[in-house]
């Protein structure tokens, strides 16, 4: 899917890596970093897309909850 048809938050997390990446290196712990916030903005885009058209179940959000609770 082209980089214009993604929400606001996961163009700025591109943006962030891509500058991440050309200010200190792409393996500097700058752009890992920015890598790593892009995969969580694209998770949280994932995961509300399977929310909102009715994709999950009870036991998928009751583990997806606890999986989230251990993360933080």
């Amino acid at each position: 899917m082209p980089i214009r048809n993604q929400p606001p938050e996961i163009r700025a997390a591109v943006g962030r890596v891509m500058l991440a990446a050309r200010r200190h290196g792409d393996d500097s712990a700058q752009a890992l970093a920015a890598k790593q916030h892009l995969r969580c903005a694209v998770l949280a885009r994932d995961i509300r897309a399977s929310l909102s058209a009715g994709l999950l179940t009870g036991d998928h959000r009751r583990e997806l909850a606890a999986i989230l609770a251990d993360a933080r």
